[in-house]
């Protein structure tokens, strides 16, 4: 069959545009898990990244020429711009929330669409808007509603799994907090969230979306197949789970987690694929062409050949647009860089938080604030330890709100001031360094002024994981205490720990 005119450009070309991506978001990339990690929903972003690159390559190169446009520039710019605001406003706003959600990702997502738009044009873009979307979902942000099911996923496995384990007379009881027990053992079972398999059903439907986008068939037929991919990935692990109890009940709890152990949801994730390709046929599917296949199908030579004399046809609007696209991705690996002040949160992927007491002793206070004591109290939600210092006469009050829960990261003092009856007069940002953003608070009452600079993170405590949030208070009539406290708290941070 002839190859249409330009389509080893093309190629090429597209190749060009995802290395200078991933080259470009070096840090961001550096922070993704290219596993199925069955203790993070997150870590399906792998295959959304991979899906992208799969689909540009072997489905999209066909539809793709270069032929760059005004329309075109003018929408790499838009998104260029919304990558670049993405790393100039939001660390700010959203303090350790930008890395937690990867909004970094969202970044690269604008970098890498508007790049199509400029290399390639405006037609192009139009019809690749089904990857331009997909490439989106690299945030899981966009996948936050997904994601915030798990405890009722947890909970709703372990009542299938009781309920099964009943119905065939196992004798097994569910107490409160997922915990299973047997009177056939004195362990009992805990189905926590990495039992849920979310992680592996969010991945395997960010694989099969794509492909129920480009197979040919019945579009209710195409979704069809996802709905089963869906709910057989389900099936599969609510097996596992059921199986790790029977195992527990009749060889006991090492012979369980030995299988739950060696069958993660990356095997569930493998086999959900394997089974959904081979039933294609039941679906009435099939595979639409598949192109860029010539570099990898043992024709080489001719590839490189046809690709040279395209390439020789490039007019100057397609070079100065690949130029400009350089350019570009020299820029965004430049802001790209700012994803490496997150790196020290890693140390606490997979940690297990508690709600600690605080000790003075152990937390970086500045040398020159005297000491004077500490007061610690228990409420429902945060241990919370109280310390006066003293610098030149002027009282510092400094408090640390501790928990295992990872909603402390979204404590406001303002809401916690405004219950106790202060008036809130304003609030800044600040930038404290590691990525972290403060607030400093400017309330009063009863005619007295006071400013508090706060913040939170997770922290080492004992030795212990926990979520904090630190807060410094001082009076404040003069209404001029923002930069001391802003200094303070950056001094603070780094020394705090990694």
């Amino acid at each position: 069959m002839k190859r249409e005119t330009g389509e080893g450009v093309a190629f090429a070309l597209a190749v060009i545009v995802l290395l200078a991506c991933a080259v470009a978001s070096y840090h961001s990339l550096g922070g993704v898990k290219w596993f199925i990690d069955d203790k993070d929903p997150q870590s399906y972003v792998a295959v959304v990244l991979l899906m992208v690159a799969f689909q540009l390559i072997f489905f999209f190169v066909g539809e793709m020429r270069p032929r760059p446009d005004a329309h075109g520039a003018a929408a790499a710019l838009a998104l260029y711009a919304l990558a670049a605001a993405v790393f100039a406003f939001l660390p700010l706003e959203m303090s350790l929330g930008f890395w937690y959600v990867r909004m970094d990702l969202l970044a690269l997502a604008f970098f890498f669409v508007g790049s199509i738009a400029l290399v390639f044009g405006s037609e192009t873009l139009w019809r690749l808007r089904w990857l331009a979307l997909y490439s989106l979902l690299a945030c899981p942000l966009l996948a936050a509603p997904a994601i915030s099911l798990e405890p009722a996923l947890t909970g709703a496995t372990a009542d299938a799994a009781q309920g099964f384990a009943s119905v065939l007379g196992l004798p097994v009881q569910r107490a409160p907090g997922n915990i299973l027990t047997t009177p056939l053992s004195d362990t009992a079972i805990t189905i926590a969230p990495a039992c849920a398999a979310l992680a592996a059903t969010l991945s395997l439907i960010a694989f099969l979306l794509p492909l129920a986008y480009l197979l040919k068939g019945n579009a209710w037929k195409r979704l069809g197949w996802l709905v089963a991919g869906t709910v057989l990935i389900i099936v599969l692990n609510f097996v596992r789970i059921f199986t790790v109890i029977y195992l527990w009940q009749s060889n006991g709890i090492g012979s369980a987690l030995s299988f739950f152990q060696s069958f993660g949801g990356n095997v569930l994730f493998n086999l959900a694929i394997l089974a959904m390709i081979l039933s294609f046929p039941l679906f009435g599917l099939g595979l639409p062409r598949i192109r860029g296949t010539s570099i990898v199908s043992g024709r080489l030579n001719r590839a490189w050949k046809e690709f040279a004399a395209d390439a020789r046809s490039l007019g100057q609007p397609q070079v100065a647009a690949l130029a400009v696209f350089i350019i570009a991705a020299g820029g965004f690996s430049l802001l790209d860089g700012k994803v490496a002040d997150y790196s020290w949160l890693q140390q606490y992927e997979g940690a297990n938080f508690s709600a600690e007491q605080a000790n003075p002793a152990e937390l970086p206070y500045p040398d020159e604030w005297d000491f004077l004591g500490s007061q610690t109290g228990f409420s429902e939600n945060y241990t919370v330890t109280r310390m006066v210092f003293d610098l030149n006469d002027t009282q510092i009050q400094a408090a640390v709100f501790s928990s295992g829960n990872r909603t402390t990261l979204d404590f406001s003092a303002e809401d916690e001031l405004s219950a106790e009856g202060y008036y809130i007069e304003g609030v800044q940002k600040a930038q404290l360094g590691k990525g972290i953003g403060a607030e400093i608070v400017a309330y009063s009452k009863e005619g007295k002024n006071y400013s508090t600079l706060y913040w939170t993170q997770p922290a080492k405590m004992g030795g212990k994981s926990t979520y904090a949030a630190f807060l410094f208070t001082v009076a404040d009539p003069a209404r001029n205490e923002s930069s001391w406290l802003t200094e303070s708290g950056r001094r603070f941070v780094s020394q705090l720990g990694p």
